[in-house]
Parts: C-alpha cells; structure tokens; sequence
C-alpha cells in the first residue's frame, strides 16, 4: 500500500489479530436446537422474526428444525460452522437477492443439503419459509 506508515499498519495487524484472538468474547447468537432435527433454519437481522415464526409453525406440523440466529455477522464465527456441520440440511434466510452471508459461510460451490431463502424488496414470510423446507 503506497503512502502507508509502516506504524500504521502493524497498529492495524495488532488490532486484527486482538479481535480475532477475542472473538468469542462478542459473538452472540441464539440457538433453539430441537433434539433430533436433521434441519438447521439459519437467519440474522429483520428475518429473524420470520423465521422463529415458520419454525413454530413447522413444528406444530410435526417436523423437527432447529434454529441459530446469528447476531454477530462478522468476523465469522467458527461455532456457526460447527453447529450447520451438525445437520444434513441447512436453509439460510436473509433479506438479499443471492445469499451473501449462505456464499461466505459455505463457499459459492455451496455445501451438499445447504439452500437460501432470499428476498428483496419485501420482508420473507413465515409461510415463505415453510415452503422451502417442505420442498427440499
């Protein structure tokens, strides 16, 4: 980087390596997990109420989902990582036109049993995603 000071920029490493090394310390999430699920509903921000709503609907239905709200989005959290690795099906609802936050944490190759529910210019709805895990 041209013009940088040298001081700056291991002020800058310090710092990136100190919210690393303490990333557990602000990563905050809620995990309503339902023994026996083989579904994980991944959500953050406005479709979380969505998606707390289609997994009471769901499971009055008798199917079994779980579901992890992320609330801290980046630096990614490895335990998100580790709870998904726990279910053969994973559907991520967010509010954008192609599944950003899916395509960080699975790679744009994707991961076999991972799918997005996405929306644009509207907020999902419950029923929107009881349709996608009905149709998977």
């Amino acid at each position: 980087m041209q013009n940088l000071a040298p001081e700056a920029l291991e002020n800058s490493a310090r710092l990136q390596e100190k919210m690393l090394k303490n990333l557990d310390t602000f990563t905050y999430y809620d995990y309503d997990k339902q023994e026996g699920a083989e579904t994980l509903l991944l959500s953050m921000d406005v479709s979380s109420q969505a998606t707390r709503e289609a997994a009471e609907e769901l499971r009055k239905q008798g199917k079994k989902v779980s579901v992890l709200i992320a609330k801290t989005l980046f630096p990614i959290p490895q335990v998100y990582l580790e709870i998904a690795e726990k279910y053969k099906k994973v559907v991520v609802v967010e509010e954008n036109f192609d599944g950003q936050y899916r395509k960080l944490l699975f790679g744009y190759a994707g991961r076999k049993g991972v799918s997005g529910i996405n929306g644009i210019g509207k907020m999902i709805s419950p029923n929107e995603i009881m349709e996608g895990v009905n149709n998977e």
